[in-house]
């Protein structure tokens, strides 16, 4: 009697294990298939249409990366699906046979409902429109069901032995996943163009511009009321001025992060062509390598697997704006421009890079330039002559004692040392650049100033401290006029510019986008609450990059008093070919600023076109050096760009 129930009770676990494994292979092999597929729709997306990568076996490794990536989570799925219905199936028998399919559905609701808060976390519209987020929920997800039932017919449709079946399926993916990106793939070729055969109308002018990281008229124009930036003040009052709006990156669909896709890198490159991330090649302040791949891909926020490299100034693939003055035989002179390091080659012109102040290898072009004084971080002393903060503090003390000894300084210990570093470099690369400057007599200076962007992300906290909570009376009395006093401090270099131009230069400041209070809900609405990184007043990161930026013209054939609309960071560069008297590309997406001239003066110059300008003629893969590739990735994730 013992022995049948023994037997019994084995034959209901062989039948149990064989429902499960059944039922298992039916899940995996429909939900895998579709995974597969998405995959590598994904990747083709990122070889075609973002153009990430330059080479083929860039192209193919990438593919299979991201086949495996959503192939493990099809997985996942599947086990899960298995699980479930494995579960209910001990109480229901004839449910594994009506939901055989129901993997590959749940994979299509799944990957659609990703993709749209993807979508919204890109989407600012879906601040103004109420219930837009939901419709968007809605869609993706029907079209998601649309999509796993096509998938389904499909596979239902060919009607051949499964493992037939299988192996077909598996040729013809593998076929897909290997060949399509090698043979269509974007062609490594660069087009050269002989820019010495441009023809071009002198204009006789020259700019000297200052690009100034952050800058925004929600923090100048007060400071102007209060009369404390007098030389913005002369910019709005005897120039041309007003906002001038940044760009989103739109192709980083793995990637959430603060700033709405506002990313200076990616910004600054397109000032200085016209194009895009896609044209110009520059995304992010860094990309993942996966192992094999000679480029990285800005395509994850973080990976566990995979090198995170930084951009460097050969990632890009079009020419830059003095580049192309360059070639032409204009006098340039660069310094401190982001992503910058290494330098390339100039025929009659200097470039400083944005790494020279580290003392690295190729920070400086021509590379004889080796007599211009080291970079020196400044005493303490200095700095409490230009920070009210630390005027109170001791400066006769090392840093590392007051880290110790003085209670503010310890608790706010990360803050300063970084605005202070900041503050360092870009006073020095001013007063190195106007020594260029005066003794180069550039046809085309521009100075890059980074550090209002890094105390406008650390302590708008405490300049505006009502859109945070709990704040701390003591540091909010310190630390709120930082912000204030970084921006005179700006003022007086745009000033001693001033003082240095002739009649004959056109003064321009500039920012990539501006900054604003780093809110719970600014971005986010419709979007779940734990897509937002840190809470604001959690977050040592309280200023949060926002799309309207400023741009100011003063100098000769400038007219007086006048406030700009509707300009965009892609106008500047065909603005400044036109005040060269070179003609506009039509591959550029923006437009000349003509309405900043004087109308004489547009008369006499009208408006000229050329195909485009061409690649870059960079061909060099540079090594970075990882000591100083350390410290800047310690400083990016002190300021929320790194994890």
């Amino acid at each position: 009697m013992g022995c049948r129930r023994n037997e019994k009770t084995y034959s209901l676990v062989v039948r149990m294990k064989v429902k499960m494994i059944t039922n298992l292979r039916k899940q995996l092999s429909s939900g895998l298939a579709y995974w597969a597929f998405v995959g590598l729709m994904s990747s083709w997306w990122l070889i075609f249409y973002a153009s990430l990568n330059r080479y083929v076996i860039d192209y193919v490794i990438l593919s299979i990366y991201l086949t495996l990536i959503f192939i493990a989570l099809g997985l996942i799925v599947g086990l899960a699906v298995a699980t479930l219905l494995f579960l209910i199936s001990l109480f229901k028998s004839n449910v594994l046979g009506r939901f055989k399919y129901l993997g590959l559905i749940i994979s299509g609701l799944a990957f659609s409902f990703l993709m749209s808060l993807v979508l919204l976390s890109n989407l600012q519209i879906v601040n103004i429109v109420s219930g837009l987020a939901l419709l968007i929920h809605l869609v993706s997800l029907t079209l998601g069901f649309l999509l796993a039932y096509l998938c389904r017919r499909l596979i239902a449709f060919i009607k051949l032995p499964a493992k037939t079946k299988s192996v077909l399926i598996s040729v013809i993916f593998l076929t897909l996943l290997l060949a399509v990106p090698a043979i269509f793939g974007p062609s490594t070729k660069r087009d050269i163009i002989d820019i010495g055969k441009v023809e071009t109308n002198p204009t006789g002018l020259k700019v000297a511009m200052i690009g100034v990281d952050a800058a925004c008229w929600n923090v100048i124009d007060p400071l102007i009321k209060e009369g404390k930036l007098q030389t913005y003040k002369m910019l709005v009052d005897e120039g041309a001025s007003g906002v001038l709006m940044s760009r989103r990156s739109k192709f980083l669909p793995m990637r959430s992060k603060d700033g709405m896709g506002i990313l200076s890198p990616s910004i600054w490159e397109s000032i200085a062509t016209g194009l895009s991330e896609c044209e110009h090649g520059i995304f992010d302040f860094h990309s993942y390598r996966f192992p094999g791949m000679n480029h990285g891909v800005p395509l994850l926020r973080q990976s566990t697997f995979g090198e995170l490299d930084l951009t460097i100034s050969v990632d890009r693939r079009r020419r830059r704006i003095w580049e192309i003055l360059d070639n032409k035989g204009l006098n340039c002179l660069i310094v401190g421009w982001l992503t910058s390091w290494p330098t390339t080659p100039l025929q009659n012109g200097v470039l400083v890079s944005n790494r020279f102040h580290y003392g690295t290898k190729n920070s400086i072009w021509p590379l004889s330039l080796d007599t211009l004084p080291a970079y020196e971080p400044l005493p303490l002393s200095l700095f409490g002559k230009r920070f009210t903060c630390l005027s109170s503090i001791d400066t006769t003390k090392s840093p590392e004692y007051l880290a110790t000894h003085d209670p503010f300084v310890a608790r706010h210990l990360e803050i300063l040392s970084t605005i202070l570093d900041f503050y360092s470099r870009d006073r020095y690369y001013s007063q190195l650049g106007y020594g260029l400057y005066k003794e180069l007599n550039s046809e085309f200076f521009s100075l890059y100033v980074e550090g209002i962007d890094i105390v406008e992300h650390m302590a708008w906290k405490y300049y505006e401290p009502q859109y945070f909570h709990a704040g701390n009376p003591v540091a909010i009395e310190k630390l709120g006029c930082i912000i204030p006093e970084y921006y005179q401090f700006t003022d007086e270099i745009i000033e001693d510019l001033f003082h240095g131009i002739d009649s004959n230069t056109i003064l321009m400041v500039l920012s990539d986008h501006g900054q604003g209070p780093k809110t719970r809900i600014l971005p986010y609405v419709g979007v779940l609450d734990k897509y937002v990184r840190n809470r604001p007043e959690e977050s040592e990161i309280s200023g949060y990059h926002q799309i309207e930026g400023m741009i100011a013209f003063y100098g000769p054939h400038i007219k007086k008093g006048y406030r700009i609309h509707n300009a965009s960071v892609m106008d500047i560069a065909p603005t400044l070919l036109y005040i060269y008297g070179f003609p506009i590309a039509r591959d550029m997406l923006g437009r000349p600023l003509l309405e900043v001239f004087e109308d004489e003066f547009v008369q006499e110059h009208p408006v000229s076109f050329i195909d485009t300008y061409g690649c870059s003629d960079i061909t060099s893969i540079v090594s970075s050096e990882s000591k100083i590739d350390d410290q800047i990735k310690k400083q990016l994730k002190t300021l929320g760009y790194i994890e």
